[in-house]
């Protein structure tokens, strides 16, 4: 419900741009795609305290956070107690039917905060239907396929962590979480090509059994200076995902009145590392500065055989078969002011981040360095701030996917497939907007992005 955030199936955007990260407690989600809308259906509004959204990522988030930041606060007790919930949720329609039960318990007890929470997102029924037509510059060509799908799935995701406040100043903290998606989803379709006024059809039913799951720790110190706010703030964390796919293709050529059967087994390993050390310091007129580094390491291993069945025997089909292996480093440091002056207020940043990328099966490996200024001005036409005005600048990076990085073909279904370009650059965006703010809820933006190297 927050204003210009919009949460599609696979994606997030604000202002139409996507690609928006999420942090919950200061802690970036691991998650992308489906898995992260999933996540965020699992938490419970009675757990959450409040929601910040960001339009322009400000210096302290990392450059490539191209569509905004969406900040989620837990809440905490504050008094020795505790609280918790357990809710059972259903969706039903006449393709579709959900279950997603959730649990959570929050426990303040002297310098000690507990909290955990489990959800579970089951979708015994989930159809539905695939129209696809593709046109031609001839008459004579055209594509055409229709089909049914299914896929039942399940979601789980469990969390548990602790606080303990030293003393008035200082705190730290640490969290484990679990995240699974289990999905089979089978497709019947039927695909009509013509090529030159020859018609070639052919059915087709697939079987994509995918496993994914992450595990995921972070640890965290905070020491503050003074009741305006300013502290030091240390944030580590590591996730590890791993996720398997086993997809089994049978497809009858109706013209030709033969069969192409083949399956594939792909595995895939993501080690996620980061630490952040940062410092905000708050000045009694409340104007503010901070500056931080982070550490970002990413290792990437993933592996796909591909068999066919031939005379009743399966046989490796090596042009198919493919592996990746990367390796990638970030080290950043930024700094952020801020300050308001009667009706104006004002933030400007600085990101300063080094990269450098190893490709281990074309023994590739790749170092750039760019800077990343954000500015973002704000003036109020009267003191209750009912109607302001907003000016935001950033430029950011978006950085080339590993499989758009990969030179292997990947067989995609018997009409496509997919082969990366490892020379591709990294796409450098400028974003900027105009934005006027009514009340605090109605808005008007105009703006544009100017991209450099854009990937199609």
């Amino acid at each position: 419900q927050a204003p210009n955030v919009v949460v599609g199936r696979d994606d997030i955007s604000i202002f139409g741009m996507g690609g928006t990260k999420v942090y919950v407690d200061n802690r970036e989600v691991r998650l992308t795609g489906e898995n992260l809308i999933r996540y965020l259906r699992t938490l419970s509004s009675k757990d959450i305290e409040h929601i910040e959204v960001q339009p322009f990522a400000d210096a302290s988030a990392d450059a490539n956070a191209k569509g905004g930041v969406v900040r989620i606060k837990m809440r905490r007790n504050q008094d020795d107690g505790r609280h918790g919930n357990v809710s059972l949720k259903s969706e039903m329609s006449d393709k579709a039917l959900a279950w997603l039960p959730s649990t959570s318990l929050n426990l303040h007890h002297g310098k000690w905060d507990f909290y955990s929470s489990a959800s579970d997102t089951w979708f015994p029924k989930d159809k539905g239907v695939i129209d696809n037509v593709r046109n031609y510059h001839v008459d004579t060509d055209g594509f055409s396929s229709k089909g049914n799908i299914s896929q039942p799935q399940n979601d789980l995701n469990v969390s548990a962590g602790s606080i303990y406040q030293i003393d008035s100043l200082r705190s730290i903290g640490a969290e484990i979480g679990y995240f699974s998606n289990h999905s089979n989803m089978k497709t019947a379709s039927f695909s009509a090509l013509t090529h030159g006024g020859n018609s070639y059809n052919s059915d087709a039913d697939y079987v994509q059994k995918m496993n994914f799951n992450m595990l995921s720790g972070t640890l965290n110190y905070r020491r503050t200076y003074d009741k305006r706010g300013s502290q030091l703030t240390f944030i580590a964390d590591y996730a590890r995902k791993y996720s398997t796919n086993n997809n089994s293709y049978n497809i009858s050529q109706l013209w030709n009145h033969t069969d192409t059967i083949y399956r594939s087994h792909l595995t895939s390993t993501y080690d996620i590392a980061s630490a952040n050390l940062s410092y905000k310091k708050v000045f009694k007129d409340y104007s503010s500065f901070q500056a931080g580094a982070k550490f970002t390491m990413t290792q990437m291993n993933s592996h796909n055989d591909y068999q066919g069945l031939y005379h009743d025997a399966w046989k490796e089909l090596p042009d198919f078969k493919y592996s990746l292996k990367y390796d990638e480093y970030i080290w950043a440091a930024y700094a952020e002011y801020q300050k308001d002056i009667d009706k104006w207020s004002l933030a400007a940043g600085l990101r300063m981040e080094n990269t450098r990328t190893e490709n281990k099966e074309t023994k590739t490996d790749k170092h750039y360095f760019n800077l990343y200024p954000h500015l973002s001005i704000r003036y109020s036409f009267d003191d209750m701030k009912r109607w302001m005005v907003m000016a935001q600048y950033a430029r950011q990076i978006e950085r080339p996917a590993f499989d758009a990085l990969n030179p292997n073909r990947i067989q995609i279904s018997q009409y496509s497939y997919q082969i990366g370009n490892p020379d591709l650059k990294p796409i450098y965006l400028n974003k900027i907007s105009l934005t006027l703010i009514r009340d605090y809820k109605y808005t008007f933006t105009i703006g544009c992005n100017l991209n450099t190297d854009m990937i199609r």
